[in-house]
Protein backbone atom coordinates (compact mmCIF):
# COMPACT_ATOMS: atom_id res chain seq x y z
CA UNK A 1 0.00 0.00 0.00
CA UNK A 2 1.28 3.23 -0.81
CA UNK A 3 1.76 6.54 1.61
CA UNK A 4 0.11 9.62 0.45
CA UNK A 5 1.04 11.62 3.42
CA UNK A 6 4.52 13.80 1.83
CA UNK A 7 1.91 14.26 -1.36
CA UNK A 8 -0.50 15.83 1.39
CA UNK A 9 1.45 17.85 2.91
CA UNK A 10 2.90 19.53 -0.23
CA UNK A 11 -0.92 20.02 -0.74
CA UNK A 12 -1.50 21.82 2.34
CA UNK A 13 1.63 23.60 2.07
CA UNK A 14 0.28 25.28 -1.44
CA UNK A 15 -2.79 25.81 -0.22
CA UNK A 16 -1.71 27.67 2.80
CA UNK A 17 1.56 29.68 2.04
CA UNK A 18 0.56 32.07 4.50
CA UNK A 19 0.47 29.76 7.45
CA UNK A 20 3.83 28.70 6.39
CA UNK A 21 5.45 32.03 5.76
CA UNK A 22 7.85 32.26 8.61
CA UNK A 23 8.22 28.77 9.15
CA UNK A 24 12.16 29.75 9.72
CA UNK A 25 11.36 31.13 12.73
CA UNK A 26 11.34 34.55 12.43
CA UNK A 27 8.24 36.59 12.68
CA UNK A 28 6.39 38.28 9.88
CA UNK A 29 7.12 41.69 10.72
CA UNK A 30 10.28 43.39 13.13
CA UNK A 31 11.72 46.31 14.10
CA UNK A 32 12.93 48.58 17.28
CA UNK A 33 10.75 51.03 19.04
CA UNK A 34 11.76 54.72 19.15
CA UNK A 35 12.59 54.28 22.90
CA UNK A 36 15.23 51.00 21.88
CA UNK A 37 12.52 48.26 22.45
CA UNK A 38 12.49 45.10 19.92
CA UNK A 39 9.60 44.49 18.37
CA UNK A 40 7.80 42.13 15.98
CA UNK A 41 4.71 40.77 14.68
CA UNK A 42 3.72 37.18 13.48
CA UNK A 43 0.67 35.99 11.70
CA UNK A 44 -0.36 34.53 15.36
CA UNK A 45 -1.37 37.40 15.26
CA UNK A 46 0.99 38.48 18.17
CA UNK A 47 2.91 41.08 19.03
CA UNK A 48 6.40 40.32 21.29
CA UNK A 49 8.13 43.53 22.61
CA UNK A 50 11.64 43.15 24.83
CA UNK A 51 14.62 44.79 25.56
CA UNK A 52 17.98 43.58 24.18
CA UNK A 53 18.47 39.89 23.94
CA UNK A 54 15.88 38.94 27.08
CA UNK A 55 13.19 37.36 24.56
CA UNK A 56 12.18 34.98 27.55
CA UNK A 57 11.17 37.98 29.17
CA UNK A 58 9.27 39.46 26.19
CA UNK A 59 5.64 41.20 27.07
CA UNK A 60 3.36 39.39 24.58
CA UNK A 61 0.28 41.06 23.29
CA UNK A 62 -1.78 38.63 21.87
CA UNK A 63 -4.70 38.87 19.54
CA UNK A 64 -3.57 42.21 18.13
CA UNK A 65 -5.53 43.68 15.59
CA UNK A 66 -3.11 44.32 13.08
CA UNK A 67 -3.35 42.93 9.46
CA UNK A 68 -1.43 43.05 6.06
CA UNK A 69 -3.85 45.16 3.33
CA UNK A 70 -3.86 46.59 0.10
CA UNK A 71 -2.45 50.00 -1.14
CA UNK A 72 -6.27 51.31 -1.09
CA UNK A 73 -6.22 52.16 2.04
CA UNK A 74 -3.18 54.75 1.63
CA UNK A 75 -4.36 57.95 0.85
CA UNK A 76 -0.84 58.55 -1.22
CA UNK A 77 0.76 55.67 -1.84
CA UNK A 78 4.27 55.69 -3.41
CA UNK A 79 4.37 54.16 -7.31
CA UNK A 80 6.67 51.13 -5.61
CA UNK A 81 4.21 50.90 -2.82
CA UNK A 82 2.56 47.06 -2.83
CA UNK A 83 0.34 47.08 0.34
CA UNK A 84 -0.39 48.40 3.49
CA UNK A 85 0.04 47.21 7.15
CA UNK A 86 -2.66 48.71 9.68
CA UNK A 87 -2.79 48.09 13.32
CA UNK A 88 -5.68 49.41 14.72
CA UNK A 89 -6.30 52.32 17.37
CA UNK A 90 -8.26 49.51 19.96
CA UNK A 91 -4.88 47.49 19.96
CA UNK A 92 -2.75 48.39 23.42
CA UNK A 93 0.69 47.38 21.78
CA UNK A 94 2.93 50.05 20.54
CA UNK A 95 1.94 49.55 17.22
CA UNK A 96 -1.95 50.29 18.06
CA UNK A 97 -3.14 53.19 16.02
CA UNK A 98 -0.33 52.62 13.29
CA UNK A 99 -0.33 52.45 9.08
CA UNK A 100 2.54 51.60 7.39
CA UNK A 101 3.41 51.69 3.98
CA UNK A 102 5.42 48.58 2.05
CA UNK A 103 7.48 48.73 0.04
CA UNK A 104 10.03 46.66 -2.10
CA UNK A 105 13.61 46.49 -0.69
CA UNK A 106 16.43 47.14 -3.82
CA UNK A 107 19.23 45.01 -4.15
CA UNK A 108 18.01 42.91 -1.43
CA UNK A 109 19.15 38.90 -0.95
CA UNK A 110 17.62 36.43 1.41
CA UNK A 111 20.95 34.74 2.03
CA UNK A 112 22.46 37.61 3.71
CA UNK A 113 19.79 38.38 5.67
CA UNK A 114 18.80 41.31 4.15
CA UNK A 115 15.08 42.43 4.51
CA UNK A 116 12.38 41.43 1.69
CA UNK A 117 10.34 44.67 2.22
CA UNK A 118 10.20 47.73 4.44
CA UNK A 119 7.15 49.08 6.35
CA UNK A 120 7.43 53.07 6.46
CA UNK A 121 4.94 54.61 8.95
CA UNK A 122 2.66 56.75 7.34
CA UNK A 123 -0.09 57.52 10.71
CA UNK A 124 0.09 56.96 13.96
CA UNK A 125 3.69 57.20 14.41
CA UNK A 126 3.86 60.89 15.42
CA UNK A 127 5.45 62.98 18.17
CA UNK A 128 4.68 60.90 21.85
CA UNK A 129 4.48 57.37 19.99
CA UNK A 130 6.71 54.57 20.49
CA UNK A 131 5.69 53.00 17.55
CA UNK A 132 8.79 52.47 15.00
CA UNK A 133 9.29 54.73 11.76
CA UNK A 134 9.99 51.95 9.78
CA UNK A 135 9.63 48.19 10.06
CA UNK A 136 11.01 45.49 7.89
CA UNK A 137 9.49 42.26 6.57
CA UNK A 138 11.97 39.23 6.13
CA UNK A 139 11.39 36.77 2.84
CA UNK A 140 9.04 34.53 2.40
CA UNK A 141 12.13 31.49 1.84
CA UNK A 142 15.72 31.72 0.67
Amino acid sequence: MRSYGFAAWIVLALALPSAFARADGYPDVYGRTRDGWNIDFDQGPYIRLWKGDDLAHAQVFEDEPCAFQGIEVLAHPHKDANGAFVCAASGTSPLAGTVYEIRPVGHSECERGDPAERLTCVAGCGRGSRAPRVLERGYWEC
